[in-house]
């Protein structure tokens, strides 16, 4: 396996099989979700997330990060906390329907998330941080560019108790949130 060093962001190491460049990070922020569907372990809603997976796609092993996407991978850690914030915001206002539309399944369907009977008895989704416990397993991808997304963006994503098939995907550009959607395939707001 192929090495690639950035000084402020250490080792990545290169993974034929996605074709992408990744590093286990531990980034605070991300340390209050506590979701996990785990196949041979059960499922478990108060296990916190220790590690966040970085992905840098890539058109091969050769295909070194470029400067643009670098800056952003910067850009992106530097603003998490803010990024989460506004990424538990806009999709619990897409579960009400308030806000700019993801055109997702979910939007307008608190009450169905609220009856999943995968939810543990005592859950209650009142508000924005409620996420934090049906959603996790995080990790960002980025990349030089995504779907109708033309510009290099990073796709914050978590696998989620109301969408086990997808996940769920933020797309940003380091700064904002401009769309979300499933984890792999978000798309920017209309």
């Amino acid at each position: 396996m192929n090495k690639w060093y950035e000084p402020k962001l250490g080792q990545f190491t290169y993974n034929e099989g996605i074709s992408a460049w990744i590093k286990d990070s531990q980034l605070e922020p991300f340390s209050m979700f506590s979701y996990n569907d785990c196949v041979n372990k059960g499922t478990s809603f108060d296990t916190p997330n220790q590690l966040v997976k970085l992905w840098i796609e890539t058109d091969g092993e050769d295909d070194l990060p470029s400067e643009g996407v670098v800056d952003l991978i910067h850009l992106t850690l530097k603003n998490q906390e803010k990024l989460l914030a506004e990424c538990l915001n806009a999709l619990f206002n897409d579960f009400l329907g308030k806000g700019p539309s993801s055109g997702m399944w979910w939007r307008l369907e608190i009450d169905h998330i609220r009856a999943l009977e995968a939810l543990p008895k005592s859950y209650v989704l009142s508000e924005p941080r409620d996420l934090y416990k049906i959603m996790g397993d995080p990790g960002i991808v980025f990349q030089n560019r995504s779907g109708k997304y033309k510009m290099p963006c990073s796709t914050i994503g978590f696998e989620s108790v109301f969408e086990k098939g997808h996940g769920v995907g933020f797309l940003t550009n380091g700064k904002e949130l401009l769309g979300l959607g499933y984890r792999m395939d978000p798309f920017p707001y209309k």
